[in-house]
């Protein structure tokens, strides 16, 4: 018995010590000894959220602990929740800018690959051209039935037409360039000829002053009013908002 009595305690105490690294691990992110500020997806509160889920899954023992096992025990044990890629994603940004800022910083000696994990199809391969019709119907302004089409001719994602410039829609040439949210690479689209008119009179109306060819603000809050109106409630466990 009393073997046994030493045995839980020290159980005890192990659980104890792991309670209170984590503690100051978190802690250390959160009140700037580890540097959060560079996160630029994330506030200081949603980016502890993150580090939080990770010192809960992952246990590390400290910052220069945290090795690749632990990132991958993460994503995978993410995964298994059942959340979308979409949001996985976003938790795997945070810890890329996280562990960047802290070697960075000397709090760890880098070398973790952290890799995003695939998404879905975006909306063209995803949604029938009834559906398709149905949402032009319900996008009752012109940004939104631009940027729609857009999304079709090019397959690019949300984030790429959030970030799409003025300066990146050449109407001499017929051509749309982005730098990719995903890849940082430039993607140079061709203007479908049928599309053409739509986009230059889209173009040419908007007011000056602003760099972003889309700079309409709420735009979730908008894609949810058009997919109601057009009647596709589940498109978002699909299909990407572009």
């Amino acid at each position: 018995i009393s073997e046994m009595s030493d045995v839980i305690q020290a159980s005890k105490n192990t659980v104890r010590l792991l309670q209170e690294r984590r503690s100051a691990l978190i802690s250390a992110a959160v009140t700037g000894q580890i540097d959060v500020r560079g996160l630029a997806a994330a506030s200081k509160e949603t980016a502890k959220r993150t580090i939080d889920r990770f010192v809960e899954i992952s246990a590390p023992r400290s910052s220069r602990s945290i090795n690749q096992a632990m990132i991958d025990y993460f994503i995978l044990a993410r995964k298994k929740t059942g959340g979308s890629a979409f949001s996985l994603n976003t938790e795997i940004s945070r810890m890329r800018a996280w562990l960047a800022w802290m070697k960075k910083r000397s709090y760890h000696p880098g070398g973790i690959e952290i890799v995003l994990v695939k998404t879905p199809d975006l909306l063209r391969s995803q949604v029938s051209d009834t559906d398709i019709r149905r949402l032009f119907t319900a996008a009752d302004t012109g940004p939104w039935r631009v940027r729609l089409l857009i999304s079709l001719f090019t397959g690019w994602r949300k984030a790429d037409i959030d970030g799409l410039a003025v300066a990146g829609v050449d109407l001499d040439k017929m051509t749309i360039s982005v730098i990719q949210h995903k890849t940082g690479k430039l993607a140079v689209k061709p203007i479908p000829d049928a599309a053409g008119p739509i986009v230059r009179r889209y173009a040419e109306s908007r007011p000056g002053g602003d760099v972003r060819f889309f700079g309409d603000p709420g735009v979730r809050a908008a894609w949810d009013r058009i997919r109601k109106t057009a009647g596709l409630f589940e498109i978002d466990k699909t299909a990407q908002v572009t």
